[in-house]
């Protein structure tokens, strides 16, 4: 896991790590171990605010500013073949069989389809980076007046993909969250993913090939997460 915000202070030594000796059960071997400490960071979650288009513009801007500073970062742990990663969606067809209803099979099936049709052929001209994986409203951190993004946490589905992904995750969080019933004119679906897009964008510009799957992949988060999660479920 982890928290990435502007406000994490280095250590006397520069970083964010010391160490602690301890000894073990037998009493006698003594062993290093890492301790990382960060400041508190006074925060809500985003999933506790109103979305409004300001606020899910900085969401954007934010992400892609996490994404510059994870430009320079390569690890072979980052190298692997994780389900969540948007590239992966083609295994999702074995567990098609847990959808309960016709029509969630037949969505997600013609997402697969357009994934195959759309992104695939354009695989090679999208720009891999290292991205967060799961920019979503509960990782998201904003003050308390709800206005201003703070911080973001969990970097458990680090992964090495198409930096676009980094977007269609996030975008598609949104539209899960929106009270379609509540939710003011001015954040309609498109509307609401446009403000988050527009805010990326302005940090990290889309190339036309990104552009052009980003709407599929957006659909592919939500087949993910839909199928994955009633697998899951049915274990």
């Amino acid at each position: 896991a982890g928290l990435w915000c502007p406000s994490a202070l280095p250590s006397a030594k520069g970083n964010l790590v010391e160490t602690a000796e301890l000894a073990l059960a037998d009493g006698n071997t003594i062993r290093a171990h890492a301790v990382r400490c960060l400041p508190f960071l006074p925060a809500r979650l985003q999933g506790d605010v109103p979305p409004t288009p300001a606020l899910l513009r900085k969401v954007g801007a934010y992400v892609g500013r996490v994404d510059v500073a994870l430009r320079s970062f390569d690890h072979p742990a980052v190298r692997r073949t994780h389900l969540w990663d948007l590239r992966q969606l083609p295994a999702l067809r074995p567990l098609l069989g847990s959808l309960a209803l016709d029509a969630q099979r037949a969505a997600v099936d013609g997402v697969l389809a357009e994934f195959d049709a759309a992104v695939a052929p354009r695989a090679p001209k999208l720009r891999m980076a290292t991205i967060h994986g799961d920019a979503n409203d509960q990782n998201v951190l904003v003050d308390e007046a709800g206005e201003e993004v703070v911080g973001i946490l969990d970097f458990g589905d680090l992964v090495r993909s198409w930096q676009v992904c980094e977007l269609a995750v996030t975008a598609a969080y949104i539209l899960i969250t929106l009270d379609y019933d509540e939710t003011p004119a001015e954040l309609a679906p498109l509307d609401a993913v446009r403000a988050v897009a527009a805010g990326y964008n302005g940090e990290l510009p889309l190339t036309d090939d990104e552009w052009a799957v980003l709407p599929t992949l957006i659909a592919a988060r939500l087949a993910l997460s839909l199928t994955v999660g009633s697998y899951s479920a049915a274990q």
